[in-house]
């Protein structure tokens, strides 16, 4: 929620994507928090290095959704 506002300066719920989404913004928050990193298939230097060039998203076969949608309704349940 944090990101939203600052990019923004406000929000509606639910939040909802609109163009393509920068795998930079995940790994700002989550590539240095000890539970990223203690996640087996975050640790090989082939996932790494495709993380760090692009050309692996977070979103996709790894994740279906970026966050959980209860996080993207502001814990109210998705509609």
């Amino acid at each position: 929620m944090h990101m939203v506002r600052t990019l923004t300066g406000g929000y509606d719920l639910p939040l909802e994507l609109t163009g393509t989404f920068d795998i930079t913004s995940c790994l700002g928050c989550h590539a240095g928090a000890a539970s990223f990193r203690a996640v087996e298939a975050h640790q090989g230097p082939d996932v790494q290095q495709a993380l760090l060039s692009h050309s692996m998203a977070c979103t996709g076969a790894c994740h279906l959704t970026a966050h959980p949608a209860e996080a993207l309704t502001g814990g109210k349940g998705a509609s």
